[in-house]
């Protein structure tokens, strides 16, 4: 049985900063058979979000994480949703290398807009054995300068 189950990735604009967006990961944490956490077991649950090389891209994307967070806790039996979130301005969204030039002035001018790819992944361990891992659905984007998310 899949012990994370609907995992999901979602990108909103905070209210009153149009330069900054929450990413949010979440997923039902599911735990109820043999040798799954119960209600004494602690788990470690890895979350990453980043960026995804899409074949046929003009240059790879950014490498760095957007989200890497990994936590310890105690696990209860049943079902217990799970939210992960971080607060990221639109230009580290912007994981996909734009085209810009520069004019006779010296300003930098944007050419073209490359859509943006994320996704997030999901790890629960328990005692440094993986016991499940997601994907969430990749989340498109145009969050550089040209953009319109």
């Amino acid at each position: 049985m899949r012990i994370i189950q609907h995992p999901q990735i979602e990108i909103v604009e905070l209210d009153g900063d149009p330069s900054r967006r929450r990413i949010q990961v979440s997923y039902d944490l599911v735990t109820a058979g043999p040798d799954e956490p119960g209600s004494s077991t602690e788990v470690t649950e890895r979350v990453v979000v980043h960026a995804v090389d899409r074949p046929g891209g003009v240059l790879p994307p950014a490498s760095e994480p957007l989200l890497e967070e990994e936590i310890t806790f105690a696990a209860v039996a049943g079902t217990v949703h799970r939210e992960i979130e971080a607060t990221v301005t639109r230009d580290q969204l912007d994981v996909e290398p734009d085209w810009w030039r520069t004019d006779l002035d010296g300003a930098v001018q944007g050419i073209a807009e490359w859509a943006d790819h994320i996704v997030g992944e999901i790890r629960i361990s328990i005692n440094g054995h993986v016991i499940d891992e997601a994907k969430t659905s990749e989340i498109s984007g145009s969050w550089g300068i040209l953009g319109a998310d």
